[in-house]
């Protein structure tokens, strides 16, 4: 049994609302799922996909949690 966790897509959703160049380059949905497909079709994760059917190993791949797009984002934060 193998992990591996590709945390771009997380990061990418949050700099979204942190970075001004992101928020640029991934100004609506359609950007947005564009960038995320340009690094997909050149990230070690597709290689390791398709080792992995070359070599008939069973995947499970998941998330932690979903993302939700807004025109007028506002950041909370609380005392910890």
């Amino acid at each position: 049994f193998n992990v591996v966790v590709f945390n771009f897509v997380d990061m990418l959703s949050h700099a979204k609302t942190d970075t001004k160049v992101i928020r640029e380059l991934a100004s609506d949905d359609k950007a947005y799922r564009a960038l995320t497909d340009t690094w997909f079709l050149n990230s070690p994760m597709l290689e390791l996909i398709k080792k992995a059917q070359k070599d008939n190993i069973k995947l499970v791949i998941t998330t932690d949690h979903g993302t939700i797009n807004c025109s007028k984002p506002t950041q909370v934060i609380g005392t910890k």
